[in-house]
Order: structure tokens, then C-alpha cells, then sequence
């Protein structure tokens, strides 16, 4: 990460953290999840403080680990940022390797 987080959100926020501790919630501890809540569920103002607390990068980085936001939010962001889609595991197939037999 490029930018210094703050130790706490704006209250503003509040409602798209609805089931954690919002007042012990640190995104220097926890970016990637504060992240991730932020551009997949919140409004303009959410992803401008995003933007201006993370860096490009930390949105590549992210889109790159996880297949936990929405297709709508990575396809967003992917393009957003010219990504290759197939570098994006939200945009990737599952695999279609049960986990057991029935």
C-alpha cells in the first residue's frame, strides 16, 4: 500500500460494515477487508474515500486475490483499471471439481 490509512472509517459508513464491530474496526489493520466492503457496496462517496486512501495498485492487488466481490464490481474495476479478465478470480469460472461425492 502507497497511501497511510486512518485508523478509523467515517461514521458515514457504518451501514456497509453491518456485521462487524464498526467502532473497533482499523483499516490499517484490516485494508484489504475494508476495502473490499467499500467498493463492493458502497455509494459514490465510499468509493471516492476509497480512492483517495488506496492506491491503483491496492485495487489490482485486490482483484488479483480474491474472488469475494461481486461480478458486477470486478468487471467494473477491471475495466476501470485495463486488467486482463483472466487475471481477475472473480471473473473466472469456479472450479468444477466437487469438494466430495454424493
Amino acid at each position: 500500500m502507497l497511501k497511510k490509512l486512518p485508523t478509523k472509517l467515517p461514521t458515514k459508513f457504518k451501514t456497509y460494515f453491518w456485521d462487524t464491530d464498526f467502532e473497533a474496526l482499523n483499516p490499517q489493520k484490516h485494508p484489504q477487508f475494508v476495502l473490499k466492503r467499500l467498493l463492493d457496496h458502497g455509494n459514490t462517496p465510499a468509493v471516492r474515500w476509497s480512492l483517495k486512501h488506496y492506491s491503483k495498485q491496492d485495487i489490482k492487488n485486490l482483484l488479483t486475490s480474491t474472488r469475494d466481490l461481486s461480478h458486477l464490481t470486478a468487471n467494473f474495476w477491471t475495466k476501470q483499471l485495463e486488467l486482463n479478465p483472466t487475471q481477475v478470480l472473480c471473473l473466472n469460472k469456479p472450479s468444477t471439481q466437487p469438494l466430495w461425492k454424493h
